[in-house]
């Protein structure tokens, strides 16, 4: 679990997070429209995004301003948008720059990927997979990804959903979406980014 305390994220003079407390369990949903906050807080616990004031227990160690490397080498970030990542790159190629372990997993073999095959010929979830395979290879402990649902369709979800149980069940994995939907209803926690808070109970939503 991810421990965040008191955490503020400024930037360029604008507050875009404030007062974040929260334990976040192994697999959560962060929900929250456009310019919400929601990628900045997944920055923040990456390490890629400094904090304003604050801080985050991660990996059994308080990550500060200045102590942001750590982050790195416990978590696996992943975009929502990689298109211009890697571009003609043989996965094969791929695989030994980040891991020097071109191993064929059967997590690539059950997702149709070839170790010939270039990146840029992936579909969406082919190359979500192939991130998560990187990061499994690396001894990643947390997965962040950033709105991976979005360019998933009904039958990619539930494949992709079943890989968070199968394959990174002993990890923590945190999601972000736009929207609440049904698709995010099997996760142990969904969270709600609402006036720079984040909340447990959906601010949109009314009992008539």
């Amino acid at each position: 679990m991810i421990h965040i305390e008191n955490m503020k994220i400024k930037r360029k003079g604008k507050l875009l997070l404030d007062n974040i407390n929260f334990v976040l369990k192994n697999q959560v949903v962060i929900v929250g429209p456009h310019n919400s906050g929601k990628t900045a807080l997944l920055l923040a616990i990456h390490g890629k995004r400094a904090i304003t004031s604050g801080q985050i227990l991660l990996s059994n160690e308080f990550v500060k301003k200045k102590n942001l490397d750590n982050q790195k080498r416990v978590s696996m970030y992943i975009p929502k948008d990689y298109s211009n990542f890697f571009k003609d790159l043989k996965i094969k190629h791929i695989l030994t720059f980040y891991t020097r372990n071109k191993e064929y997993s059967f997590l690539l073999k059950d997702a149709q990927i070839d170790l010939n095959n270039r990146f840029k010929d992936l579909s969406y979830l082919q190359k979500l997979i192939l991130f998560i395979d990187i990061g499994k290879k690396t001894n990643k402990e947390i997965f962040i990804m950033d709105e991976p649902f979005v360019n998933l369709d009904i039958v990619e979800m539930k494949i992709f959903k079943k890989i968070c149980t199968d394959h990174l069940k002993d990890k923590t994995v945190i999601l972000t979406s736009n929207t609440y939907s049904h698709t995010i209803l099997d996760f142990e926690q969904i969270l709600y980014i609402h006036n720079r808070k984040l909340i447990e109970k959906d601010p949109f939503f009314e009992i008539n």
